[in-house]
């Protein structure tokens, strides 16, 4: 099926070529799909990755063989999973593969994945079967996938099975699709006590509501918000300072960023980036 916002880059190294293919989600999936991306990698020797959180749920479909994954509140070995719900939380996921891999990531609002899944109280940081959270089995979701001939098919067929699991789903307080919003537009850097006045609501009830529909605190969701941005300027900006970037992205200085960095992703910003940069991207 050809759809007009596909977007294909490719790229290599000598151990690894990898393919993308980035679609949008249908116009009655806006503000809870933010986007489809299609993945291939095949490397010559086994891929382990330590992946940030962001401001996104993530729903991952594996088209070939299973990934081994753990969410960062989680303890013991990395699991194989197939088609799996990837919430964000106070650390970094970690996944692992053969060194092939095929799969779909549909990347949610944290509020859209509410409007799919229900309540997100239990979410955060954590690695949940798709088979528990969708009315539809996950083998069978993998099955029609792979038979489809191309991305854009798979992607309609995805924004098909969502739409329905969207208009039998619930829907989000305005206040917590305001607070997400003003968390968004502000990198993370609103007060709580602006959004408690904005609201009307007690702090107990705003940290309820907002945790039930995002699988985060408002705080927690802001740290991201504002990790997120960080993220995005140490790779567009490799050679930038980074006391300056610290203030540009909300930080009270450089030991306030690395303390926040290291507490989300295990690692300083340099460490990441260095990681980031001899990685696919």
């Amino acid at each position: 099926m050809q759809r007009p916002d596909i977007t294909v880059r490719r790229g290599e190294s000598s151990t690894t070529r990898w393919q993308t293919v980035t679609g949008r989600p249908g116009r009655h999936l806006r503000g809870v799909v933010d986007s489809y991306v299609e993945f291939l990698e095949h490397s010559v020797s086994p891929v382990s990755r330590r992946e940030i959180p962001g401001p996104a749920t993530v729903l991952i479909i594996e088209l070939g063989s299973a990934v081994h994954a753990a969410g960062a509140t989680e303890t013991g070995s990395l699991r194989p999973v197939s088609a799996f719900v990837g919430c964000p939380g106070r650390g970094p996921a970690l996944t692992w593969h053969q060194g092939a891999q095929h799969c779909v990531e549909v990347r949610l609002s944290l509020p859209g994945a509410y409007q799919l899944f229900g309540t997100m109280d239990d979410f955060g940081g954590r690695i949940v079967d798709l088979d528990s959270v969708l009315n539809i089995s996950a083998d069978s979701l993998v099955e029609q996938l792979v038979t489809e001939p191309d991305a854009g098919a798979r992607f309609g067929i995805l924004d098909q099975i969502l739409g329905d699991a969207m208009a039998s789903g619930p829907s989000p307080d305005p206040e917590v699709l305001y607070v997400w919003n003003r968390l968004q537009s502000t990198s993370g850097s609103v007060q709580i006590g602006e959004l408690l006045a904005d609201t009307g609501w007690s702090r107990s009830r705003l940290a309820t509501r907002f945790r039930a529909q995002t699988g985060l605190t408002p705080k927690a969701a802001a740290s991201i918000v504002r990790l997120d941005r960080a993220a995005q300027q140490l790779m567009a900006q490799p050679t930038a300072s980074l006391s300056s970037m610290a203030l540009s992205c909300g930080y009270f200085d450089q030991a306030h960023f690395n303390r926040d960095f290291k507490n989300f992703a295990a690692c300083t910003p340099l460490e990441w980036q260095r990681t980031q940069r001899a990685d696919l991207f």
